[in-house]
């Protein structure tokens, strides 16, 4: 009888090949979440993006805001000074 000589370890060829399958499996996959990912940041970009040019423009109509009402309360305390002199005048002819 002749001796069979039997390797250590079974042939590497399949398991290297179902590893391989394996890992590109697992690349597509990750490929994919990772590409939602970038879309769902773009997506996150545009909208802060959106944001920041409303809230320049809602800082801009707020300082027109608030210049109008300083001009609005000078023009009462003129006014109030007006109607002050006109009641003190008048208080002084009766």
């Amino acid at each position: 009888m002749s001796a069979q000589r039997k390797e250590p370890v079974p042939q590497t060829c399949p398991v290297i090949d179902s590893t391989l399958r394996e890992l590109d499996s697992c690349y597509t996959l990750v490929s994919g979440v990772l590409e939602d990912l970038r879309k769902s940041n773009s997506a996150l970009r545009d909208w802060g993006n959106e944001l920041l040019e409303e809230l320049e423009a809602a800082e801009k109509e707020l300082d027109i805001a608030l210049g109008e009402k300083r001009e609005l309360e000078q023009e009462v305390e003129r006014l109030n000074r007006i109607i002050e002199y006109e009641m003190e005048d008048n208080s002084g002819r009766q």
